[in-house]
């Protein structure tokens, strides 16, 4: 055993951890929906020595492999092994996708745990997982409920997975989830807690008197009403990072700049303060992104920071242009080809607008959108595809050509065929 505990101390934690519920005597069992295992003399010996760093807990450290391995009973055996109802404070299980959450047992009734993280995704990781991950609403809700129903719980975020916050989850008025985030916004506002930035209270009666002004219900810490699918069920004030708290200013002392202190990422859908990340924001749809997610592009025209889906990168000189940006986008149905203002006076631009029906299009979506009854089409557009007119006739030509070329040689290989048959049943 001696042996065993001095190399596990060149392990890093978490797989020092997994070490240690390997050496256990028993392997978990289930019983119905109950987990049962024992710890071993040489697992307790190895947990034992790193007894004061159980606190924070990221199963991204063993690497996406492993951890996609991972079962519900590896899960409760790693809990269990080390005490996590009294020692861990920051549970993320990155990775997990092959859990239910009934591994989570051992978690039930934690006064020291603050924060958990069941995206199943890294820190800046988008939260859509394909195919849909095995984790359990009621498994999960389960404990996280006896969590919160500890009158000296410590729980202060939650990030679910995007699964919960489907359609699904939002239905029907009494569903477990709806009644679990309404007792957890109940906990969070029962703390009153306190902006980091003016250290004004939640209670303050400036937003009471806000409320009865405009006759509207203040923010919830944690969005359990509303269906909107963007906001319902994530919280709100709280940095994922740091986990310090932010109110808006119709709240707070805070000054107006302070206003946006607090970011939501589109991509990771997190929030983070500007103090743990930097977050860019699109110039024109205001969506914002973690500069760590770099979901966000530079136009290269007015050197202005968009999404990917406010930017095109032209045809004609191959830059990324901006909505707000001089440009001709084609029309044709899927395609992405533009045309940015600056070179609009080539000679020949390949997205051009009609002078006669101002339709704009590529040539290729021009051609597709004439050739669908010639008869009826825009002389002017006619006119200016006539080259590509010229060319694709002379290319089906080119092809008719080949096909009957090919279609020759076929005949003469079986006529060959033919007469090489008919002159063995004359010697046969």
């Amino acid at each position: 055993d001696e042996a065993l505990v001095n190399a596990a101390k060149f392990l890093p934690k978490l797989p020092c951890a997994l070490f240690a519920v390997a050496m256990t005597a028993s392997s978990p069992s289930s019983s119905g929906e109950r987990f049962t295992w024992k710890r071993s003399t040489t697992c307790k010996a190895i947990v034992s020595a790193y007894s004061e760093q159980w606190s924070d807990i990221d199963f991204e450290d063993v690497g996406e492999e492993l951890a996609e391995k991972l079962n519900d009973h590896d899960i409760f055996a790693f809990l269990s092994s080390i005490d996590a109802k009294k020692t861990l404070q920051t549970l993320k299980l990155t990775g997990c996708i092959n859990i239910t959450g009934r591994g989570l047992i051992p978690l039930r009734g934690s006064c020291v745990l603050e924060q958990i993280d069941l995206s199943l995704v890294g820190q800046h990781e988008s939260p859509d997982i394909e195919p849909e991950p095995s984790i359990s609403q009621k498994a999960v809700i389960r404990v996280l409920g006896s969590i919160v129903r500890s009158p000296t719980s410590s729980l202060k975020q939650i990030q679910l997975p995007k699964k919960f916050l489907s359609e699904t989850g939002r239905i029907g008025a009494y569903s477990e989830l709806k009644q679990f985030l309404f007792k957890y916004n109940r906990l969070l506002e029962s703390r009153r807690s306190s902006c980091s930035k003016c250290v004004i209270s939640s209670e303050d009666p400036r937003e009471l008197q806000f409320r009865r002004e405009n006759d509207i219900r203040a923010t919830p810490w944690i969005d359990f009403q509303r269906e909107d699918k963007y906001s319902w069920g994530r919280q709100n004030f709280t940095c994922y990072k740091c986990m310090n708290i932010f109110f808006p200013n119709f709240i707070c002392d805070c000054e107006e700049s302070l206003h946006s202190f607090l970011g939501h990422c589109s991509t990771c859908e997190k929030h983070y303060c500007q103090d743990c990340v930097t977050m860019i924001e699109c110039e024109f749809c205001s969506k914002s992104s973690c500069n760590e997610c770099g979901e966000m592009l530079e136009c290269e025209h007015c050197s202005s920071m968009y999404c990917k889906d406010c930017v095109y990168e032209t045809e004609c000189c191959g830059r990324t242009i901006c909505e707000m940006c001089p440009y001709i986008m084609c029309n044709g149905e899927g395609c992405t080809k533009a045309h940015c203002g600056e070179c609009q006076n080539d000679e020949s631009p390949d997205v051009e607008s009609c002078s006669k029906c101002c339709d704009e299009f590529c040539s290729d979506c021009r051609y597709l959108s004439c050739s669908e009854n010639w008869a009826r089409a825009c002389e002017d557009c006619k006119d200016m595809i006539a080259p590509l007119i010229t060319s694709r006739l002379i290319e089906d030509n080119q092809k008719l050509l080949q096909n009957n070329h090919e279609l020759t040689e076929e005949n003469e290989k079986l006529r060959d065929e033919n007469e090489a048959l008919r002159k063995n049943q004359r010697t046969g």
